[in-house]
């Protein structure tokens, strides 16, 4: 038992942490409290749909995490953080739209776009993510096919992809 907490206490460490790593924690956490949201909340679906989505969410990060970090080509990063931020904007259509708690969860490759060069990309990735999901609320199961409007029901969520990319790039 000794072993494997001083494994696990190892291998979890912050100490020794590098900036990927300590972005797959946050990719973790942040899934782990949007599932929380997702499961409990609204949209009303089925608890197996929505326990459905969050495991392949869960598989997704996984996944990305394994490729992305044993590629060690920037053009190869830089193409999975926009097929992750692109499938991310679709996985809104069967969560809940611009109303669903992955939308929070959708600022990971983009936080991890900060980090690849040119420095603008994080700003063509957040960009790209905004563009889609608006695009495609409307094509969203929970809500009507009416256009919704944005502006200030949803300023706060607009208002925190700029606020956290702007200090992104200011670091």
């Amino acid at each position: 038992m000794t072993g494997m907490y001083g494994f696990l206490k190892k291998k979890l460490s912050w100490e020794n942490a590098d900036l990927p790593a300590l972005l797959s924690y946050n990719r973790y956490i942040s899934l782990l409290v949007t599932s929380l949201f997702y499961l409990i909340g609204p949209p009303q679906a089925p608890l197996y749909f929505k326990a459905g989505a969050v495991f392949c969410l869960l598989l997704e990060a996984y996944i990305f995490i394994r490729v992305y970090n044993e590629n060690g080509s920037q053009a190869v990063k830089r193409l999975l953080v926009l097929i992750e931020t692109i499938g991310l904007a679709f996985i809104l259509i069967i969560t809940g739209g611009l109303d669903s708690p992955f939308v929070w969860y959708a600022i990971n490759p983009i936080l991890l776009s900060a980090t690849l060069r040119p420095t603008y990309y994080c700003w063509l990735m957040m960009t790209t993510f905004l563009v889609l999901a608006i695009s495609l609320q409307r094509y969203s199961l929970y809500t009507s096919a009416a256009p919704v409007p944005l502006w200030p029901d949803r300023s706060f969520f607009f208002h925190g992809f700029f606020l956290e990319h702007l200090c992104r790039t200011a670091l």
